[in-house]
């Protein structure tokens, strides 16, 4: 039997915290339908694979000093849909620190992300991160 969802939820993060950006992603699915929270800052709308990796890497990497630590602080799993509560943050290259609180959404189909919803203080990311 493969990963269930929850499993591959945690592994996304479990990937990110440790570097593995590219196996991280492998865990997404190429068309997922990723969307971010945030009417009023850049970094917010939905996206593909290739568009959320884009956007991380150009508006957000850039003002940070080191890679953002997740911490999964609960996570509930029911069929398809698993919702993520989180605390991330990190150093910024302005040297003000990046903490913020997150919960995610998302469906998992098939060993893949395919859906996912991000929801966070986007008041305090545009003013720390910028973008």
């Amino acid at each position: 039997m493969g990963e269930t969802p929850k499993d591959v939820v945690v592994g996304f993060f479990a990937d990110l915290n440790g570097g593995k950006y590219t196996e991280a992603y492998e865990r997404v699915a190429p068309d997922v339908d990723f969307w971010i929270a945030g009417r009023e800052w850049s970094i917010g709308g939905r996206y593909d694979r290739k568009g959320v990796q884009a956007v991380l890497a150009e508006k957000v990497a850039p003002a940070l000093a080191a890679p953002i630590v997740a911490e999964i602080v609960g996570i509930t799993a029911e069929g398809k849909r698993v919702a993520v509560e989180v605390e991330a943050g990190g150093p910024t290259t302005s040297g003000a620190m990046y903490q913020n609180q997150f919960h995610f959404l998302f469906v998992v189909d098939d060993g893949k992300i395919v859906e996912a919803r991000e929801y966070h203080d986007t008041l305090h990311a545009s003013r720390v991160i910028g973008a």
